[in-house]
C-alpha cells in the first residue's frame, strides 16, 4: 500500500453517516458506486480482452500501441504479484468508465490507470517514478510512430502527474477535514483506493494478497510494521476525496483498516 498523508488532530474524523445525503450530490445517482463492489472479476482471458477493448478506446490502434498493451499485460502478470495484477486494473477501468462523465479528461485518467502500477517491486521505493518514466517512454514511441498523444487531446504531463500522485495518495482535500474534491486526481486516487471500502470479506482477501506480495518480510516484522501504515490512513482527515466515495465508502474503509491493524497488532503481541 502506498503511503498516506496524515494530520495531527485531537479527534479522529467522523465518518459520514450511511443514511445522510452526501455533500456534492444525491446519493441515488451513485448506484454504480454501490454495485461495483459486487462485480465479479471474469476469467483471465476475458479480463485481458476487456482491457484491450478499453485500451483501444484510449489509444490509436496501431503496432506501437498493440505492442505496449502486451508489454503492460506481461508486467501485470508477473508471478510475484497477487493484488497489483490485471484484475486490479480491470476493476479500476470499470470505475473510470462508469464515472467518465464526471472526469475532465477521461482518456488521461484511463492511461494513468493502465500505467500507474506497471512497475511494482515491494522492495523498491521508486515504483511510481519508474511507472511514470515507462509512460513517458510510451508517449515518445507513440509520437515517433505518428500517433502523438497530444494529437488525441492528451496532456502527457498530466498523466505523469496522476501516476506520481499514487505515491502519497494525498492532496489538499485529503488533508482538510470536510473538504471535497472533483478534479481528475481526486477521482483517480479514489478509484485506486476503492478496495479499502469494500465489504469485509473482499477487503480481507485484498489484505491476504498484499501480505503475499510482502513474503520477503518476516511475519513478525510484518505484524509490527503494517499497522503503522494502516493507521497513517486512519489519521488522514479524508481517505476519499470525492463526494460519492466519501459518502459510500469512507466509514467501511475506516472499519476495515482499523480491524486489520488491530488483528495484526494482536498477533504481534502474542
Amino acid at each position: 500500500m502506498a503511503a498516506a498523508c496524515a494530520q495531527q488532530r485531537d479527534q479522529p474524523p467522523a465518518p459520514a453517516s450511511p443514511t445522510s445525503t452526501p455533500v456534492g450530490g444525491d446519493s441515488s445517482t451513485d448506484e454504480w458506486l454501490i454495485t461495483c463492489q459486487e462485480w465479479n472479476v471474469p476469467a483471465a482471458e476475458e479480463v485481458k480482452a476487456e482491457l484491450l477493448e478499453a485500451w483501444r478506446l484510449w489509444t490509436v490502434d496501431n503496432a506501437v500501441t498493440q505492442a505496449w498493451f502486451h508489454r503492460l499485460a506481461d508486467l501485470y502478470s508477473e508471478p510475484t504479484r497477487h493484488y497489483h495484477t490485471l484484475n486490479h486494473i480491470w476493476s479500476m477501468v470499470q470505475l473510470v468508465q462508469q464515472a467518465q462523465t464526471r472526469l475532465q479528461h477521461p482518456t488521461a485518467v484511463g492511461l494513468a490507470t493502465f500505467f500507474h502500477d506497471a512497475i511494482y517491486d515491494p522492495k523498491a521505493p521508486d515504483n511510481e517514478e519508474k511507472s511514470a518514466e515507462l509512460f513517458s517512454l510510451f508517449a515518445r514511441e507513440c509520437a515517433e510512430g505518428g500517433s502523438a498523444l497530444e494529437g488525441q487531446g492528451v496532456d502527457v504531463g498530466s498523466v505523469v502527474d496522476l501516476i506520481l500522485a499514487t505515491k502519497a495518495h494525498c492532496t489538499e482535500v485529503h488533508r482538510t477535514a470536510g473538504a471535497l474534491g472533483a478534479d481528475d486526481v481526486h477521482w483517480f486516487l479514489d478509484f485506486d483506493m476503492a478496495v479499502l471500502g469494500w465489504p469485509a470479506d473482499a477487503y480481507q482477501r485484498y489484505a491476504r494478497q498484499i501480505r503475499n506480495e510482502y513474503q520477503h518480510v518476516a511475519w513478525v516484522d510484518y505484524c509490527a510494521k503494517r499497522p503503522a501504515v494502516l493507521r497513517t490512513f486512519l489519521q488522514t482527515p479524508n481517505i476519499y476525496a470525492t463526494g460519492p466515495f466519501r459518502h459510500h465508502r469512507e466509514a467501511p474503509a475506516r472499519q476495515n483498516l482499523d480491524q486489520e491493524a488491530e488483528r495484526l497488532t494482536l498477533q504481534h503481541t502474542q
